[in-house]
């Protein structure tokens, strides 16, 4: 499959691409089941949006995996190797990871593993394609914040929502602490 091209080509992002930057770029591993072909399709065009306009390396299976390559080790190492895991829930997805099967079972159990190590990680963070945000989210995503890309009117919006968190560059900043005052 190749992605439609300029799928979301029109863009309201109020971020600006620094060609100047010489930061470490973010390694992101994006876990989602094959639905359908239009669910992949969504996913690559995700993946590349990603790479090409945010400058974020990611790891995905279409780009990655050689025919006869070990599937756990290569989703175990690219689990590992990311900063951020970026999990793309559909009710599909909680039943493959509820379920233990395909793919994201075995991802489950590795991502499941790293959580238990430390319940308090942001390295995994839930992003809703499809379903429902009370009923389809994984028990071991439970609880954690998530990005809502359900509506695809707000495609733009919630990508950009998505690269700020992933290069911690925050649209809103907590302002510094004022003076205190004198009290008489």
């Amino acid at each position: 499959c190749t992605p439609k091209q300029n799928m979301h080509s029109k863009s309201n992002s109020t971020m600006e691409i620094d060609t100047t930057q010489t930061e470490k770029r973010p390694v992101v591993f994006i876990s989602y089941s094959w639905d359908d072909t239009a669910h992949e399709v969504w996913v690559l065009q995700l993946a590349d949006d990603m790479r090409t306009k945010y400058g974020i390396d990611v790891i995905l299976d279409k780009w990655e995996v050689k025919l006869g390559k070990h599937l756990p080790d290569f989703m175990a190492n690219s689990v590992k190797k990311a900063d951020r895991v970026i999990c793309v829930l559909t009710p599909n997805y909680k039943k493959k990871s509820d379920g233990l099967t395909g793919g994201v079972g075995v991802e489950y159990s590795i991502i499941s593993a790293e959580i238990q190590k430390n319940i308090r990680t942001e390295k995994f963070i839930p992003l809703f394609k499809s379903g429902n945000i009370v009923d389809d989210i994984p028990m071991f995503l439970e609880g954690r914040d998530f990005v809502d890309m359900r509506d695809e009117a707000k495609y733009n919006e919630k990508i950009e929502e998505l690269v700020r968190d992933i290069w911690n560059k925050p649209k809103y900043k907590k302002p510094q602490l004022g003076e205190i005052p004198k009290f008489d």
